[in-house]
């Protein structure tokens, strides 16, 4: 009897572990920011930092650059296709260390303020989910970051 309850159990377990449920569903995302640097210290380094608010869509680019700093507001283009591609940087498994990539890292707190954070690399698997939070963040500012694939 134990051992039939152990399967079922252990059953249930990788169903539901399949399927996503237990912690897949998107939190209800109020604040973010999102910090994409480019070089080393050595180099020139390049940084640009975007702090969305999900409440109204409004978005703040800052592009650091040389002590230049360059700054733009604007609106969402898609809250819902921002909020699934941050959605999914979020939840990102991590990977090898790449040599030279570029590093995003994506900040959010939901209604009850609670932080949700991850760290990913512009190469390999996280690429495309690098590139596509990137893009949804320019779409509507005018800018372009260079190397990016949309």
């Amino acid at each position: 009897m134990r051992r039939g309850l152990a399967l079922i159990a252990l059953f249930i377990g990788m169903l539901l572990a399949v399927t996503g449920c237990g912690g897949g569903a998107r939190p209800s995302y109020l604040h973010a920011t999102v910090v994409w640097g480019v070089g080393f210290p050595h180099e020139l380094p390049w940084r640009v930092t975007w702090t969305v608010s999900v409440t109204d869509g409004t978005v703040q680019r800052v592009e650091q650059q040389e002590g230049e700093v360059r700054t733009v507001d604007y609106q969402l283009a898609d809250k819902d296709a921002f909020l699934q591609a941050l959605h999914r940087a979020l939840n990102a498994d991590p990977i090898p260390l790449c040599a030279d990539a570029n590093t995003v890292v994506a900040q959010a707190r939901d209604d009850t303020t609670q932080l949700y954070a991850n760290e990913l690399q512009q190469c390999d698997d996280q690429r495309r989910i690098t590139d596509a939070l990137i893009a949804e963040l320019d779409r509507g500012s005018g800018a372009v970051s260079p190397g990016v694939e949309s």
